[in-house]
């Protein structure tokens, strides 16, 4: 079975991922002094990894070893660099989350691209991730350096946003560091207010629902969720 291809990429990113152990406890062993030897040999660099799987793969079997064998390489380290960097982002680590892009592979991914890949089922982008943590405003600037650019996830919500509102207190201190901002307008989607000093932020609109009594004039500051 490892023999392939495709096959030794599935097993090895069930593994990685923490799902090989309960499908095939057998398998998950063999897998896992693989990986183990890979790290021995690679010595912790991240180029001489990349030799060691790029090796490992020129000795598989494949049905069309000439387009596959890239292929099944760019996924092992996408995968991996997906992983490490979301591992990273819960310790709220940014160094780590460097480290992570100074080792991507540039063959795979850029580090633009890799800034704005889709890292879930809902669509969360690495800015989404990164404004979810404590450290969410440090990560978040580090990615726009990056070249992340803010987009919508598959519930609408831009990264900053929950239910179209904006959602994390980093978020907030990021806005208030900028422009003395009352609520930032979900109408505003192209991320400028993240990165121009200059951007006019607007007053909550009367898109804002308030409770029965209060009226518009006796909201002095803005709804976070």
């Amino acid at each position: 079975y490892l023999d392939r291809g495709w096959c030794w990429m599935e097993a090895v990113t069930a593994k990685k991922g923490h799902h090989l152990l309960p499908l095939s406890p057998d398998m998950n062993d063999i897998v896992a002094d693989q990986l183990l030897d890979l790290e021995e040999n690679g010595g912790g660099s991240a180029g001489l990894i990349n030799e060691k799987v790029e090796e490992i793969l020129a000795n598989k079997h494949f049905t069309c070893k000439l387009d596959d064998l890239g292929r099944v390489y760019k996924q092992y380290k996408l995968f991996e660099a997906r992983r490490m960097f979301r591992e990273a982002l819960a310790h709220s680590n940014l160094e780590e989350i460097k480290n992570v892009f100074n080792a991507l592979d540039s063959r795979v991914l850029s580090h633009e691209d890799f800034a704005n890949s889709v890292f879930d089922a809902r669509f969360g982008t690495a800015l989404h991730l990164a404004l979810a943590t404590p450290e969410g405003s440090r990560i978040a600037a580090f990615l726009l350096e990056k070249g992340a650019k803010p987009t919508r996830n598959k519930m609408g919500e831009l990264p900053w946003e929950r239910w179209l509102f904006p959602k994390h207190i980093c978020a907030l201190r990021w806005i208030t560091a900028r422009k003395d901002a009352v609520v930032f307008s979900s109408g505003e989607s192209d991320g400028s207010f993240l990165t121009d000093g200059s951007y006019a932020f607007p007053r909550v609109s009367a898109a804002v629902p308030l409770e029965p009594g209060v009226g518009r004039s006796d909201v002095s500051a803005p709804i976070w969720i």
